[in-house]
């Protein structure tokens, strides 16, 4: 009888040993399922909160801004920092990418002066200061860019802006509403009232006016 017993208990410690070992492996790998997604692409919709890393970038396209620059397009970007840090920006690292209405892929320039001295140089001064790429964002504040494209591109309609990051290490990809809506159609739909409208009409406010004024009539060309 004592042996049995003794059987028995050495029997039930070897038994709770193996799981006491064996629960903090198995609850390692419910963590490690439940951790944050280590994926370098962070996807969302434009103008929305990204909670993870407290942004939310908006784009828009504005055609009658196509005449400000000979040969370019421009596409206004905002790009808010809700999060507990700044954020920087690089010219010559940061990549902004635009996938239009096909699905052709566009290269922005994230500054002129960098692809185009000559026409940098034609531009006025104010006009060179709303086009500087930004170099940091704090928080609670708003970053306008005004990202170029080259005239040839199509903007009107786009899916998609694709951000690489050189300060988060990411690629935000941030989808448009006109790119869930299958029935849109650019000629019929007025532009959307985003943060990003309402900002470049205020940024550009008086320079459509100097760059294309309207032409004279009879009555105020001189005799």
């Amino acid at each position: 009888m004592i042996k049995m017993r003794y059987k028995k208990s050495v029997f039930f410690v070897f038994y709770f040993s193996i799981l006491f070992f064996a629960l903090p492996s198995i609850g390692g790998v419910g963590q490690k399922e439940r951790a944050p997604s280590k994926s370098k692409v962070i996807e969302s919709e434009a103008g929305l909160k990204i909670p993870q890393w407290g942004i939310a970038i908006d784009a828009l396209y504005n055609r009658d801004l196509d005449n400000l620059i000979p040969g370019y397009k421009i596409l206004n970007v905002v790009v808010t920092n809700e999060g507990g840090n700044i954020i920087t920006f690089d010219t010559m690292k940061d990549r902004w990418t635009l996938e239009d209405s096909v699905g052709r892929s566009h290269k922005a320039i994230n500054h002129l002066r960098v692809v185009d001295q000559k026409m940098w140089d034609l531009l006025p001064v104010g006009l060179k200061n709303e086009l500087e790429y930004p170099q940091t964002l704090r928080v609670g504040h708003t970053a306008k860019i005004d990202l170029l494209f080259r005239s040839s591109s199509e903007l009107m309609g786009f899916k998609t802006l694709r951000w690489r990051s050189t300060h988060f290490k990411k690629d935000f990809v941030i989808r448009t509403a006109i790119e869930k809506n299958l029935d849109w159609e650019p000629k019929e739909e007025p532009i959307p009232s985003t943060k990003a409208t309402r900002q470049a009409e205020e940024k550009y406010e008086g320079e459509k006016e100097t760059q294309n004024p309207p032409p004279k009539t009879e009555e105020e060309s001189p005799p």
